[in-house]
């Protein structure tokens, strides 16, 4: 089996399609400074729930969910609100903390199962994870830095015809409030929404030559 390998230039075409040709940090002038350094790859990677959000989430139980049954299960002692969070993949810089988060969706939509929060779903606890620090074990995650951290939705085209791609787009994900985030979390608005982005299987495909062999000749 022929082993493909992501080169810094083609890495970096993905990242400019999908955010720019400048990184939205603060930290990083251009996307060679981001990618300078060791490089990880870490599949179906698991974050944990922010500290800030379980504990908002614990006093506004019943502004976030309208089932009596489920508040008061939530209300149980040392009841677990919120488990871990999995992304499709992680790329991270463990010299600079820079960090790439994956979500990819090919067959299936954004989920919404979420037992304790009505107003939430897989891509608000992504974004959620994204920004703040949380309990990651392992000397890999424990390198990102959240400042530096982006967040890219993995798609297939035609664009218009998946729904999760859409979020880029939604005022619910470029100017959330506190309807849609908790009000523990501090966002900056346009400079959190520049660091969400979106990138097709199709881009990577001309970018990585033979990287998706399943799209077939709809990658040309």
């Amino acid at each position: 089996m022929k082993r493909l390998v992501a080169t810094p230039d083609a890495f970096e075409t993905v990242l400019i399609r999908a955010f720019g040709e400048h990184p939205p940090l603060v930290a990083f002038e251009n996307w060679t400074q981001c990618l300078s350094g060791q490089l990880h790859l870490v599949l179906e990677a698991t974050l944990t729930s922010p500290s800030s959000y379980v504990q908002w989430l614990r006093v506004n139980l019943a502004t976030r969910h309208l089932i009596p049954y489920v508040i008061h299960a939530a209300q149980r002692p040392r009841k677990r609100l919120e488990g871990i969070t999995h992304v499709d993949a992680l790329v991270v810089n463990a010299d600079n903390g820079f960090t790439l988060l994956v979500e990819a969706k090919v067959l299936s939509d954004v989920s919404c199962m979420v037992s304790f929060d009505a107003f939430r779903n897989q891509i608000a606890r992504t974004i959620d994870v994204m920004l703040e620090r949380a309990g990651e074990l392992g000397r890999i995650l424990e390198s990102r830095v959240s400042e530096r951290s982006l967040l890219a939705l993995l798609v297939t085209a035609p664009i218009p015809a998946c729904m999760a791609c859409c979020f880029m787009s939604t005022p619910r994900y470029r100017r959330p409030s506190a309807e849609t985030f908790h009000t523990g979390q501090v966002w900056t608005g346009p400079t959190v929404a520049r660091r969400l982005g979106w990138i097709t299987f199709e881009d990577v495909a001309r970018a990585i030559p033979g990287a998706c062999p399943w799209l077939g000749a709809t990658a040309t």
